[in-house]
Order: structure tokens, then C-alpha cells, then sequence
């Protein structure tokens, strides 16, 4: 009787053992996405890449323009913030600002030690970059509404990025980066305003657009041929 139980426990054992989690062969779910390996992985920065892909073929971006969505009961949360609640017109040209202005500093960084050429078109040796701001959220927007032209705060906001880029020709996928930043909370307050909002806002697309571009010339010179 106790052989059969101490087969019966090596048995189980053995079982437990081969469908545990440690000799699973499924990927951590943080460790790929759609068929992307992450390759970069820092406090609230993620780069995945197909590290099959031959990047020196690309010599050419197709940059598309940015999509701009706010955090979830932003625009309700600004009634209980300020009693301003912005308007339809208003939220539109915060969308339409901040995408101008993501697509001006984005050129500028991505094309300026012409290493890439900026294309209006998909075709042969072309990236497709759609970038996508999500979570936007402004802690003190403009409100020259009420007259008074600026807001007391001790930070600006914060917004995630969300970026693919694509092979135009084929249209497969080829990497995507995801990127939370945020303008430093400071120990004290301060006078806010749409000009400030906006120099904070050029400050975190130029960070993401000088780590875009150096891993782009990096993924380049480290791609298999």
C-alpha cells in the first residue's frame, strides 16, 4: 500500500512539475507583443522590434500624423478642478496643437543628421511611423475664457505615446514603442499657462523623438544583413 502511494505521489509529482509555469514555454506576456520581441525595457519605456527585420534596407520615414486622445473623465474632471469645462471647439484645438506640434519636433530630430529622408509616401526602403498620444492629460489648460489667462500648479500633466512603424511597402509590422512621460512634480506652486503647457509638452516630444532616432540608427547598425 505504501509503494502505491509513493508511486501515486511521484506521479502526481512529475505531472505538476511539466505543466508548471516554470517550464512553460509561453512567453511572458510582457516579453512580446503582436509577434514583437521587447528589446527595451526601462521604468515606463517599452520598445518591441521584429529582430528579424533588416533595418539598414530603410533609409526613408513616412511619418504619419499623430492621433491625440485625453485621459479617461478628463474633460468632467476639469468642471470639479476649475468649474471650466472645455468646449467641443476648445478640445479639438488641443488635439490639433499638440499633433502639429508632435509632427514639427519629430521632423526636426528624425531628419536632421540626415540618416533618414523623409518620404510622403510609402513605397521600396520606407518606414511607416504612426505615432498616437493617449492618457493626455493637462492638469491647467488655457483659460482665457474666464479672463484670467493662467492656472496655479505644480506640474503641467503627463501623456503616454504610443508608436508603430510599419514596412509601407508590405505593410507588416515591425516595432512599436510605448512611453509614459510626465513634467516633473515640483515642491511648490506656480503660475500655469498655455505657453507653459506647451513649452513642457515640446520638451517630452523632443526626448521622444532623440530616443526614437537613436534607436532606429542603433537597430540599424545591429540588424542581421
Amino acid at each position: 500500500m505504501k509503494k502505491k502511494l509513493l508511486c501515486s505521489f511521484l506521479l502526481s509529482l512529475a505531472l505538476s512539475l511539466l505543466t508548471s509555469p516554470v517550464l512553460s514555454k509561453e512567453p511572458d506576456p510582457e516579453e512580446s507583443m503582436d509577434g514583437l520581441e521587447l528589446v527595451t525595457k526601462k521604468w515606463r519605456t517599452r520598445f518591441y522590434m521584429d529582430t528579424s527585420t533588416d533595418w539598414s534596407t530603410f533609409t526613408k520615414i513616412q511619418l504619419e500624423k499623430a492621433t491625440v486622445e485625453f485621459r479617461k473623465h478628463w474633460v468632467r474632471d476639469q468642471k470639479f478642478r476649475s468649474n471650466n469645462r472645455p468646449t467641443e471647439k476648445e478640445l479639438n484645438r488641443i488635439k490639433t496643437d499638440l499633433s502639429e506640434l508632435l509632427d514639427e519636433v519629430f521632423k526636426q530630430e528624425l531628419f536632421a543628421s540626415n540618416t533618414f529622408v523623409m518620404s510622403e509616401t510609402g513605397g521600396e526602403n520606407v518606414m511607416r511611423i504612426t505615432p498616437r498620444i493617449v492618457d493626455l492629460d493637462i492638469i491647467a489648460p488655457d483659460r482665457m475664457r474666464d479672463h484670467i489667462g493662467y492656472s496655479i500648479t505644480d506640474s503641467k500633466g503627463r501623456m503616454t505615446l504610443e508608436l508603430d512603424i510599419h514596412d509601407s511597402a508590405s505593410g507588416k509590422l515591425l516595432a512599436r514603442m510605448i512611453d509614459t512621460r510626465e513634467d516633473p512634480q515640483r515642491d511648490y506652486w506656480e503660475r500655469t499657462t498655455s505657453i507653459d503647457n506647451k513649452r513642457a509638452a515640446r520638451f517630452i516630444l523632443i526626448r521622444w523623438s532623440s530616443d526614437l532616432r537613436e534607436w532606429l540608427v542603433e537597430a540599424r547598425q545591429t540588424s542581421p544583413k
